[in-house]
């Protein structure tokens, strides 16, 4: 039997194919909306099934490797949960049960079908199980909110989100009464994944959850009203933007308001600016990805100039990727790559291209200019706001 090949062409393919059948049972579900909902009967209740009787295959499959222990029974994997998650969607259609699956089945899922923890390539069985759970438990997401219509309620990102971090505490205790690893809280996975990237133990299950709430939150963006359009943005805003007018009107000639496209492109400069910054602080900090030159996986003495720069990229990067508190923030970043520039590059030479000053200058610049801006209307500057704003209105 052949080693499983990640990205090869049985990856791919089968990832392809998962994506097809999405968006066929997809357009068959809003194709069929305004009817008697035999349709969706026909969608939901087999894929219910398949959902059912393919945990059940992994569970008798692979208990026999385990021991038989019953923990291994319970559904306390995050994405066995998922299955069950799903199902009770399927079948109830509730809104917070959508909201649960949609946002765990287009995050944690597809990571975990990008990055799937198998060791051998079909027709194992073992590998077989867990894309057909994995992807049906995906194309069950995208089939009832982009489908049948069911969408996340206002909030849902956030209350999904806590309700994931309930979860984990419960799956700690566990982990440390029965020596487990759920949710790969004591260790990470033996195949490469995510979590190779988001630093050691125990760093990798914060960094995780910040990514969660990331995560969560562009998710919810495409049922969020922005308030200046006062409707939902375009879920592929920066690929395909709409061909419309400022009043959502096709017009004649097809053409693309690129003016839209402005608040997306600046929250990814916003974000990879922050990611930049948070990585360089990691390395600084914490020894992450290395660690400091000419001593592999040492960090710098947090009561030092570089230290306390480290401190600065660390938390400043995270607070900027969220874009929380992001002008003080960013006036802040700006003046450390200043400071940066003319202290360790400027004395090796008068231009940038000779000191190799380049990334300082640029990013100098770049904080200044989000200092100027704030965070934009995809960030959690913006959201608080409006919460306040909201509040405010609801007194008044």
């Amino acid at each position: 039997m052949r080693p499983f090949e990640r990205f090869g062409l049985e990856h791919l393919g089968t990832l392809a194919l998962l994506a097809a059948a999405a968006l066929l049972l997809t357009s068959v579900a809003r194709k069929s909306r305004e009817e008697t909902g035999r349709v969706h009967a026909a969608i939901r209740f087999p894929l219910a099934a398949l959902l059912v009787g393919g945990l059940g295959f992994a569970l008798s499959n692979s208990l026999p490797l385990r021991g038989l222990d019953w923990l291994d029974i319970l559904p306390l994997e995050l994405c066995d949960l998922a299955v069950l998650v799903a199902v009770w969607a399927l079948l109830s259609g509730g809104p917070l049960a959508c909201e649960l699956l949609y946002f765990w089945g287009l995050s944690g899922t597809l990571i975990a079908m990008l990055t799937p923890d198998v060791d051998w390539g079909f027709p194992d069985s073992r590998c077989l199980a867990f894309f057909a759970l994995h992807g049906a438990v995906a194309i069950a997401a995208i089939a009832m909110v982009f489908g049948a219509g069911i969408r996340p309620r206002p909030g849902a990102n956030l209350r999904v989100f806590w309700i994931t971090n309930a979860y984990a505490v419960l799956a700690g205790i566990l982990d440390a009464t029965a020596g487990k690893n759920y949710l790969y809280l004591r260790s990470k996975p033996s195949q490469p994944s995510i979590l190779d990237v988001l630093g050691p133990w125990p760093w990798y299950i914060l960094a995780a959850d910040a990514l969660a709430f990331v995560l969560f939150w562009l998710l919810m963006a495409p049922f969020t009203k922005t308030p200046a359009a006062g409707r939902s943005p375009n879920w592929l805003w920066l690929m395909a933007i709409a061909m419309r007018d400022h009043d959502g009107a096709t017009t004649g000639r097809q053409s693309m308001n690129l003016n839209r496209a402005v608040p997306i492109a600046y929250f990814l400069l916003r974000v990879v600016a922050g990611l930049l910054f948070f990585q360089a602080g990691s390395v600084k900090l914490l020894g992450w990805f290395g660690g400091m030159p000419g001593a592999p996986g040492s960090a710098a003495p947090l009561m030092s100039q570089i230290g306390i720069g480290g401190a600065l990229e660390f938390y400043g990067g995270i607070a900027i990727i969220l874009g929380l508190l992001t002008r003080p923030v960013a006036f802040i970043l700006c003046g450390e790559m200043a400071v940066a520039y003319w202290q360790f590059h400027a004395p090796n030479g008068a231009w940038p291209v000779l000191n190799h000053g380049e990334p300082a200058v640029l990013l100098c610049f770049i904080f200044l200019y989000v200092a100027a801006k704030g965070g934009g209307d995809w960030s959690l500057d913006a959201l608080l706001a409006r919460s306040s704003k909201g509040r405010s209105t609801g007194r008044s």
